[in-house]
């Protein structure tokens, strides 16, 4: 989560608005694995029964593995946006 926070800030000191986005998605689908996992571990119990320490440690990567899945066909489903040159940009503030 951490490591997409930081590429996320790198990129846009870069002005890369693109990959801010996608990195900053990244980072927060990792925070919100911890929600997911509740999901994950109650349906595993629902199925299987109480989970023993390695089918819960499967369960909860399972959630991560789940949100980071999702914000990937986010991120490549996004059309892509049109390259702004610095004239582009200077003419659409007159």
């Amino acid at each position: 989560m951490l490591l997409s926070i930081l590429l996320g800030v790198a990129a846009i000191h870069r002005r890369d608005f693109v990959q801010h986005g996608a990195w900053m998605l990244r980072g927060y689908t990792i925070g919100l694995g911890a929600g997911t996992q509740v999901l994950t571990l109650g349906v595993g119990a629902l199925i299987a029964g109480p989970p023993n320490e390695f089918s819960r440690a499967l369960l909860m990567g399972a959630a991560w593995v789940i949100n980071l899945a999702l914000a990937e066909r986010i991120i490549r489903k996004r059309p892509a946006l049109p390259a702004r040159t610095v004239s582009t940009v200077v003419s659409d503030l007159h």
